[in-house]
């Protein structure tokens, strides 16, 4: 018999909140800075790492010549203005929340963001009280795929990893729960489901709209009760 989720793990970019424009943006900025330039195939491959990875991949990648604590702040500066400016949230995210919390699961922010850029998208959209738990990037010493990101929130709030679920929209986002003991519903909005599956997603999907209706059926069919 399945385990029955008592907590739901959401990642942020992409998947609750529209922010990969507005990254792409920043990504682009930080290396014509420097007189370089990406390509989509890179910016792909940067969707879920955190920040100091992603600068350090590009300081590899393009040759940057200052050091990498002055193009980390430069990166989180940039970053940091498309979060308080342009971010916004997906088709449905809302509604989502509002309905996990009101079936009395557990919900936590499982982010490869930096703290300072989440809690300032957050407070803009109201959503700082939505969390019980919330973890970043810059709180793990890997980055996703890397599953210390999942197993932090696990241990916060003290969920076996096994009755939680993780909703995520990137491969090393799906291989980082997976890897932490979890399930996961991947939401193909910038990968294939097909990429989902293979690292491991046992749902896929295309909506959050879609991501609630894989929930209720399992609630339906388990109901929730505490995993601690």
């Amino acid at each position: 018999m399945s385990e029955t989720w008592s907590a739901v793990a959401f990642d942020l970019d992409g998947t609750l909140v529209d922010s990969l424009p507005a990254l792409r943006r920043a990504y682009d900025a930080f290396l014509g800075a420097h007189g370089a330039v990406g390509s989509d195939e890179e910016f792909a491959l940067l969707n879920g790492p955190n920040m100091a990875g992603i600068v350090a991949y590009l300081k590899e990648a393009h040759r940057l010549s200052p050091p990498q604590e002055e193009l980390l702040s430069a990166y989180y500066g940039y970053a940091e203005e498309v979060y308080r400016t342009e971010v916004g949230p997906v088709s449905g995210a809302g509604a989502l929340l509002d309905w996990v919390r009101d079936q009395g699961m557990d919900v936590a922010l499982v982010t490869s963001s930096p703290r300072q850029a989440v809690t300032g998208v957050l407070a803009r959209l109201g959503w700082t009280e939505r969390f019980r738990v919330v973890v970043c990037g810059d709180e793990v010493p890997e980055a996703k795929p890397d599953p210390a990101v999942y197993r932090l929130a696990c241990a916060r709030g003290e969920w076996l990893p096994g009755t939680s679920v993780a909703i995520e929209d990137a491969p090393g986002g799906v291989q980082a729960a997976v890897g932490a003991g979890m399930a996961v519903i991947g939401v193909a909005r910038c990968f294939g489901k097909d990429e989902l599956r293979a690292r491991g997603a046992g749902w896929t999907c295309a909506s959050l709209e879609e991501v609630r209706g894989i929930l209720a059926e399992r609630v339906a069919s388990d109901g929730c009760r505490s995993g601690r």
